[in-house]
């Protein structure tokens, strides 16, 4: 693992301090870097969710189309 410098104001500190001595105290750095991760799992999935929402208005239209095709070829089986 690689050795960074951060700077944090003092609620931050007291935020990652409150995280690391709960009754099972863990250390900083891991604190750090799960937080890290699921805010770039979040980033991702939002941005995966604005692409696709994207996608969707743009072809809002033909699905909708489609969605009615079917109904109705479903309909008359």
């Amino acid at each position: 693992m690689k050795t960074v410098a951060v700077t944090l104001d003092s609620a931050t500190l007291a935020a990652l301090e409150r995280l690391t001595s709960g009754r099972t105290p863990r250390s900083r750095s891991a604190v750090v870097r799960q937080a890290v991760l699921a805010l770039s799992e979040r980033t991702l999935r939002l941005e995966r969710e604005e692409r696709e929402g994207q996608i969707l208005r743009t072809h809002r239209a033909k699905l909708g189309r489609q969605g009615k095709a079917l109904v109705r070829e479903q309909a008359g089986s």
